[in-house]
């Protein structure tokens, strides 16, 4: 009889042995094996070991948790929420400013273990493959070893997208009220990074275009008795609070603002500063965009009655025969 182990067995007693800080970091590796595609998320961060790992900016990032700050639902605050809150308040020692700008996508706490229980096996039969020749493996072992080392590689993958299934997203429902951190189950067969986009667009949680007529609504509340907002102060606004909608990135904003007032019903102007007299600099109205949007600190979007009345003034002037835009 031959005494040596089989290789089943011989892989059943390394997974068990195999040191957590071993299958911690194969884990971390794994996750940072795939990546959105750049249309989906400016950045990505994964598995951040504090706060100040995570980029303070105006660009809509994802932040993978690393796998113990786990979600399970119907668990009161999870691990998972909590190390989300302490990213969106603060990066480091300094509060975060853009924090209309993160989402989090989680490891499910139920399928947690049977992704480690993969990993395991997965690192037996690899190292026994790298041991191969010391081993002293025979051509029908190391053929036994090479299937079922690609057997645990395609069950460690699909562990993976069963396990981070969470896609945990800040809301603030009442401006005035504490920020929540909603949780969406996002279940599939696809990556996860696809599964938390798909998510977040179908529910409008990330805007990558927006309808002029949206943009509008969120003017009404904005301007308030005033009749102009600046350009870069929206920005500022819709970057950083969380009861607003929550954009790609500026560029989305730009694209509402020029199909906006290009319409024949704009629900606002453009113009490129506001005058010491009051009046707006290169006011544009339901017409064409011009080739370039400022976007700095001067220029403004207009209430429609203001530019209306600034453009009606403007042809009333004696010597002035240019027509006024459709009403």
């Amino acid at each position: 009889y031959d005494t040596r182990p089989t290789v089943n067995r011989m892989a059943q007693d390394r997974a068990q042995n195999i040191h957590a800080d071993e299958v911690y970091k194969e884990a971390i590796a794994r996750l940072r094996v795939g990546k959105p595609r750049r249309e989906d998320f400016a950045a990505t961060h994964v598995a951040p070991q504090t706060s100040g790992d995570v980029a303070d900016e105006a660009r809509a990032r994802v932040v993978v948790l690393a796998p113990e700050f786990a979600h399970k639902r119907g668990n009161g605050i999870s691990a998972a929420q909590r190390v989300a809150q302490e990213i969106l308040e603060n990066r480091g020692s300094a509060p975060r400013l853009y924090r209309n700008m993160l989402v989090f996508i989680a490891a499910d706490l139920e399928n947690a273990e049977a992704w480690e229980k993969a990993l395991r096996e997965y690192l037996a039969w690899k190292s026994i493959k790298d041991e191969a020749e010391p081993l002293n493996l025979d051509a029908q072992q190391r053929k036994q070893v090479e299937t079922n080392l690609k057997r645990t590689e395609e069950t460690l993958l699909s562990r993976l997208q069963e396990t981070y299934s969470w896609l945990i997203v800040p809301a603030q429902p009442d401006p005035t009220g504490a920020i929540e951190y909603e949780a969406h189950r996002i279940s599939g067969q696809d990556s996860f990074y696809d599964r938390a986009t798909r998510k977040l667009r179908q529910s409008e949680m990330l805007i990558p275009r927006w309808s002029p007529y949206n943009l509008r609504k969120e003017l009404d509340f904005l301007w308030r008795d005033q009749d102009h907002l600046g350009l870069k102060q929206l920005w500022e606004y819709l970057a950083r609070y969380c009861y607003l909608p929550r954009l790609y990135n500026e560029e989305v904003l730009v694209q509402a603002i020029r199909d906006g007032i290009a319409r024949d019903d704009a629900p606002f102007g453009y113009a490129t500063m506001v005058s010491l007299d009051g009046t707006y600099k290169g006011l544009v109205y339901k017409q064409p965009a011009p080739s370039r949007l400022y976007f700095d600190d001067n220029a403004v979007l207009v209430r429609p009655e203001a530019a209306e009345a600034q453009l009606e003034a403007e042809r009333r002037k004696p010597g002035n025969s240019q027509p006024l835009p459709p009403s």
